[in-house]
């Protein structure tokens, strides 16, 4: 599914959205510094092994809220955040992203 995220006065366009294992567990990994923003489903921490860029990653609580958001991780690092059912992720860029306490809404994209 591909899904239309909406958050203060941003929106990212085309977000795909990850819900299976195998797909959760690999996320952006194998991408390149092109690729599209993915939101993965049941996730609280994610790490940049193997990735060949950096990411911009923003973690949701169950309403949406975003209770944490890192611009820039390299690769090699990791980022967690306690009572995140969800998480945003896309290569690192100086685009609009999701702020600490912004709702972000997922609509589906027809």
């Amino acid at each position: 599914m591909r899904a239309r995220l909406l958050f203060g006065s941003g929106c990212i366009e085309g977000a795909r959205v990850l819900a299976g294992f195998r797909e959760r567990l690999r996320g952006l990994l194998g991408t390149g510094a092109d690729a599209g923003a993915v939101v993965i489903e049941r996730c609280g921490a994610i790490h940049t092994h193997g990735m060949r860029y950096a990411i911009d990653v923003a973690f949701l609580d169950a309403g949406g809220r975003v209770l944490a958001s890192v611009r820039g991780l390299p690769p090699g690092g990791s980022a967690r955040s306690p009572g995140a059912v969800r998480v945003v992720e896309r290569p690192a860029s100086a685009l609009p992203w999701p702020e600490v306490g912004q709702v972000v809404e997922t609509r589906e994209d027809p």
